[in-house]
């Protein structure tokens, strides 16, 4: 029951999204999965060009994809260097988005469209010894694992609808085999107000192995979510904060356990905690992007219901509230991110002049969010941890380097006294799949053997605190063959090795993504 008039975050947040209703389009559109190519894609085509872009906030609809292909088909010219390898991705996603373009150009309505297969997707994989695969939205490695997925999808007018089913067979003695829906949404835009209600998984942050918050290491979780159906700039005095993507989302987590004190008696629940959070991502240039973004899992204290007041201490705790969460307040486990993007694109001198088509640096503080500061009465934050991110583009071969640590906070990262399984969704961190009181190294080096055909190594050292292994090397060869319209097929090897002599491990693996 809303017993409270006090203002609560949440209003002001939905009343920002609104602000951003300036723009229609001739359609609804659906959005791709967080590992499809074409995120990476468009990013790295946007730095070599030039093009300003908000890239943090992830997934994106193939409408506003299809509209940042238009922008940059419409730079004349390429970049000096790569053999033109970056306009071969480019031909690459206008062919994939070639159904979106033709809306944009047309401005106009279309009927009903539906898809009963948009795409599937097949995985195997083998492993000497089973373990969990980092941001696969759950998938484990074992003698034998093998995923299968598809999409089914359909729109009209401005409603829209994704079904993603999918099986997981599993032929070990540790993991039973499951057959559920992935992912699926209903889709609604009212000009550029999105809003999704259904399952889905959201990435946010600069990291591209991982981030704090939000990424695709867990299963996806049931939402309703609401913001700008595609980036734009606010206008009146937001103007400054150029393109802009704000993003809102009430959710739900798998069931835990729940243990708090209430009235002087220790309560045990299991529970679905409710799962909210929102994210700004804006960039002002084209060389730099901002983003800041909180989650938060909550359920009501004692079964009393959500008034104004309880919902505006979950989302903002006060110094009285927080410091009584223990035994009164909201039951509540919030993290808070902020990150930095500094961009300087292919068109830029200094890039010409040292032989790059594009460099990023790029930074994400996070921390859990506590009381606030007595002296500025703002939140701030504990166990405060970072990932410091390097990418640089040639134009054919590309680098990423990443370093994230949990390793020196004085608390283990997505783990809570009140909720017995922390930050996870079915038993999977649903941030930086490393987890709590560890750090990780991160390599990764692309290179085209052909248009078609691309060759990546990486490098990913892990190191832990707590558990039985230390440290852990991953060296990793993937390859990538790709067809025109956008179809791959992936093959892959990884020899990982730990400071335990018994922790060897080889993983063979073999994807497959067929679009129709």
């Amino acid at each position: 029951m809303w017993r409270s008039k006090r203002f609560s975050p949440l209003v002001l947040v939905f009343l920002l999204t609104v602000t951003f209703v300036c723009h229609s389009h001739a359609e609804v559109s659906t959005s791709d999965p967080l590992w499809d190519w074409k995120y990476d894609a468009i990013e790295r085509l946007s730095l070599a060009f030039g093009e300003r872009t908000v890239s943090n906030t992830r997934p994106m609809s193939r409408l506003e994809m299809a509209e940042m292909v238009l922008r940059l088909s419409l730079r004349h010219g390429e970049p000096g260097r790569g053999g033109g390898y970056l306009k071969t991705l480019l031909n690459r996603l206008e062919y994939d988005l070639k159904e979106e373009i033709e809306s944009i150009n047309n401005k106009a309505i279309e009927e009903m469209k539906v898809k009963p297969l948009r795409w599937v997707r097949a995985k195997a994989v083998h492993s000497d010894d089973p373990f969990q695969l980092e941001n696969d939205y759950g998938f484990q490695a074992g003698e034998l694992s093998l995923r299968g997925e598809l999409s089914t999808s359909g729109t009209f007018g401005f409603i829209g609808y994704e079904l993603r089913p999918q099986f997981n067979i599993y032929r070990d003695n540790q993991n039973d085999d499951q057959a559920d829906l992935h992912s699926g949404y209903l889709v609604i835009w009212l000009k550029n107000l999105e809003i999704e209600v259904g399952k889905d998984s959201l990435w946010w942050g600069p990291g591209r192995h991982g981030s704090w918050l939000l990424t695709s290491n867990a299963p996806a979780f049931e939402l309703i979510k609401l913001s700008n159906a595609v980036t734009t700039v606010p206008p009146g005095p937001l103007k400054f904060l150029g393109d802009t993507k704000l993003t809102v989302f009430l959710g739900r987590l798998s069931e835990q356990m729940i243990v708090y004190e209430d009235k002087g008696a220790t309560v045990t629940e299991d529970k679905k905690p409710l799962f909210a959070g929102f994210r700004l991502d804006f960039s002002p240039s084209r060389y730099i992007e901002f983003g800041g973004a909180q989650t938060v899992e909550f359920i009501d204290r004692g079964g009393r219901g959500y008034s104004l007041d309880y919902i505006s201490q979950v989302l903002i705790p006060s110094y009285g509230s927080n410091e009584g969460e223990a035994a009164s307040g909201p039951v509540a486990n919030r993290i808070t991110s902020a990150d930095l993007t500094i961009k300087i694109d292919g068109q830029h001198d200094f890039m010409k002049f040292i032989g790059l088509d594009g460099m990023k640096v790029y930074w994400e503080v996070g921390g859990e969010t506590v009381t606030r500061d007595m002296t500025t009465k703002l939140p701030r934050f504990a166990n405060t941890s970072n990932i410091f991110g390097l990418y640089l583009d040639t134009g054919k071969t590309d680098f990423r380097a990443e370093y994230a640590s949990t390793y020196d906070a004085p608390a283990k990262w997505y783990e809570h006294y009140q909720f017995t399984e922390g930050d996870r969704n079915k038993g999977f961190i649903l941030g930086h799949h490393m987890g709590g009181h560890s750090r990780d190294l991160f390599f990764s080096i692309s290179h085209p053997l052909t248009d078609n055909m691309v060759t990546t190594l990486r490098f990913d050292r892990e190191e832990h605190k707590d558990g039985p292994i230390f440290r852990e090397d991953a060296y990793g060869l993937f390859i990538d063959a790709f067809s025109r319209r956008g179809s791959k097929i992936t093959i892959s090897y990884e020899y990982r090795d730990g400071d335990n002599p018994e922790s060897i491990n080889q993983v063979w693996a073999a994807e497959g993504v067929y679009r129709f």
